[in-house]
């Protein structure tokens, strides 16, 4: 299983943001990770007009920012468009996509946990993730109004800062036997919900949808 594509998008004061991937190869599946300020969640997000599922969302400690992930099977193979609309104008609006290949196709979502806690200024963002043999760990860290690098102690996928220093996101990814994964992030400035999941391979066996494990940094 590989991360075949990934791209990215911003908006200000809006109701919508958007971003464009290609999926290629077998067994497909498509990831979108939005990171935006303010606590009521999109009146819809789309890829290539299907509707997309959610998988999990968190409000970061302060309920100053959002993250969210959702997914869509077997999308096209095809230039498509990945629409986050909201019923009314938010601020700093980010949007990362990720498409993959040789993902399960009935219940790609791995099963999960879920946690949240307020840790102090300065702490490092860190889920442990529970996967089996095969799957691929995703993870994303949604920052607010950081000056701080945003370092994985993963692949790195996406990192995206369009805002100059101010809110942004990053995306990583981790493969291992199966006894469990932690992803981390260095030492956020701000308050940074880090959300994740295990992703099952195609053929890999029956998968549950799982609620995401979260922490709130700040």
């Amino acid at each position: 299983m590989s991360v075949v594509a990934s791209n990215q998008n911003s908006a200000s004061f809006d109701t919508t943001v958007s971003a464009a991937v290609t999926p290629s190869g077998s067994n497909r599946l498509l990831l979108a990770f939005i990171y935006f300020e303010g606590t009521t969640d999109p009146s819809s997000i789309t890829a290539g007009g299907s509707p997309m599922t959610l998988i999990g969302n968190q409000n970061d400690q302060s309920s100053d920012g959002r993250t969210g992930w959702y997914y869509l099977i077997a999308p096209a193979t095809s230039s498509t468009t990945v629409t986050v609309t909201w019923a009314g104008t938010h601020n700093f609006l980010i949007l990362g996509v990720l498409a993959l290949d040789d993902a399960h196709q009935t219940t790609p979502i791995r099963a999960g946990s879920f946690n949240s806690t307020d840790a102090a200024d300065g702490a490092t963002g860190n889920i442990a993730i529970t996967n089996t043999s095969g799957d691929l760990v995703i993870a994303g860290i949604g920052a607010y109004a950081d000056s701080n690098p945003i370092t994985p102690n993963n692949t790195e996928v996406l990192e995206y800062d369009p805002f100059g220093g101010g809110n942004s996101i990053g995306i990583q990814r981790a493969a291992g036997a199966g006894s469990g994964i932690t992803v981390s992030w260095a030492a956020m400035s701000g308050p940074s919900p880090v959300a994740g999941f295990a992703v099952a391979p195609a053929g890999g066996g029956a998968a549950s949808v799982s609620r995401m494990m979260l922490l709130g940094v700040g």
